[in-house]
């Protein structure tokens, strides 16, 4: 849970939150209720700064994730939607659950994509690569139950995969092709979207689509304006080929530009810079999406809690979310600011071990790929944070402290994640 106070007409997602006890007079102030656990959480008003003749005004987070308040000298108003991101008043449930089970040859699975449906349920197919089972796993979305092999072990070549894609009709069927990365080999893969059937560009054999320009250790895959962006993560780079030939265009991100230190996942940002995971040096880096030139830290060396990114997706929300394997958690980072906004999946949550992969499905959960025990966990989300106004009079000082759970630190205003 994250109880944090801000300044009146300060964004909360980009923001800093208040340090110290606020001063003498009105003050207006927002308190994100963000609930991962149930539990009772106290905002405390006294008249100093002291810790004496303290009035505790409790939130509580009931089973079913309902929000309550308690207290009457104190007024909380209705949500505010300060960000102009819809807060809902009272909403805090989330859930984290095993929706794709172990078994059925996964193995080790990293990348995750929706994909065309198959069933005719209206819903689209659940794909993950598994890295150590050389393949790629066809599951319903709706229910997680297992279809088939989509890919079947080595077909074309496919030699540990990292990273899968839908990527354009380039067969003419009407279903976009299949796009892997294929580590060992340093290479991207292409398979009909429908069938699975390897589909090799010109001059290739087995399922190669695009090598080559120094491609080593392909990872992450991004199309955009006629090109193919592929993460090398080996020797730090970012290349370019032809989204239609597989033809190498060039190097757009160079060795090592900015930082740069395993290069894994990438993925263009609303703002159409390109964002790369540097997950040897716990940073995500932004790159200029015109020109590959490096702009500098969006999340700093471990900001947040981050160890060792890999996977990174923006929301619908406009925010960066990412899977922070070292301490097996995924994490959300403001869109704008990069600051952090929530811990997605608290270190360990549902059981999560070694996050690889990440996407949201067609019903706008996240779903995450739990590699040590070859699961794939469905967290549903909340549509937003909810913001309480807090007014204060004169000569009040306000801190926040959680109890049941909690650290009972008695800390002013920060991030008290159980």
């Amino acid at each position: 849970v994250q109880l944090a106070l801000y300044e009146p007409g300060v964004d909360p997602f980009s923001g800093t939150p208040l340090a110290t006890s606020a001063a003498a007079g009105t003050l207006d102030a927002y308190v994100e209720h963000n609930a991962l656990a149930t539990g009772t959480y106290s905002v405390k008003v006294s008249a100093d700064a002291s810790t004496t003749g303290l009035q505790n005004y409790g939130l509580v987070v009931t089973t079913g994730g309902t929000f309550e308040k308690s207290g009457t000298n104190m007024t909380f108003a209705a949500a505010q939607d300060v960000t102009g991101r819809g807060a809902v008043l009272g909403s805090c449930e989330r859930s984290i659950s095993t929706f794709v089970a172990s078994g059925n040859g996964l193995g080790f699975p990293a990348g995750i994509a929706f994909g065309p449906d198959s069933t005719g349920d209206g819903v689209g197919e659940l794909f993950v690569a598994g890295h150590d089972s050389d393949n790629v796993l066809r599951y319903n979305g709706a229910t997680g139950a297992f279809i088939n092999a989509f890919v079947p072990a080595g077909s074309g070549g496919l030699d540990r995969p990292p990273e899968i894609l839908f990527g354009p009709d380039q067969s003419g069927d009407g279903v976009p092709e299949l796009f892997v990365s294929s580590y060992n080999t340093g290479t991207v893969m292409r398979y009909n979207g429908a069938t699975g059937a390897p589909l090799p560009s010109a001059g290739n054999t087995g399922a190669i689509f695009a090598s080559g320009g120094g491609l080593s250790g392909p990872v992450g895959l991004a199309f955009r304006a006629g090109r193919l962006y592929v993460a090398s993560e080996i020797n730090n780079m970012v290349l370019r080929y032809d989204a239609a030939s597989g033809v190498f265009v060039d190097t757009f991100v160079a060795a090592g530009s900015g930082g740069l230190s395993g290069a894994h996942d990438l993925v263009f940002g609303p703002d159409g810079n390109l964002y790369v995971s540097s997950q040897f040096n716990n940073r995500i880096l932004r790159f200029d999406g015109t020109t590959g030139a490096a702009i500098g830290d969006f999340v700093p060396s471990g900001g947040g809690g981050l160890s060792s990114p890999l996977g990174l997706e923006f929301g619908s929300d406009g925010n960066l979310y990412v899977s922070s394997r070292g301490n097996n958690s995924v994490r959300s980072y403001h869109g704008t600011s990069g600051a952090l906004i929530d811990v997605i999946v608290p270190p360990g949550g549902g059981s999560l071990s070694n996050p690889e992969g990440l996407t949201f499905g067609p019903d706008g959960n996240l779903y995450v790929t739990s590699a040590i025990d070859n699961r794939v966990l469905r967290v549903t989300l909340d549509p937003a944070p909810d913001f309480y106004k807090v007014t204060l009079t004169a000569g009040q000082t306000l801190t926040v402290t959680s109890s049941t759970p909690g650290d009972g630190s008695g800390q002013f205003a920060n991030n008290l994640d159980p």
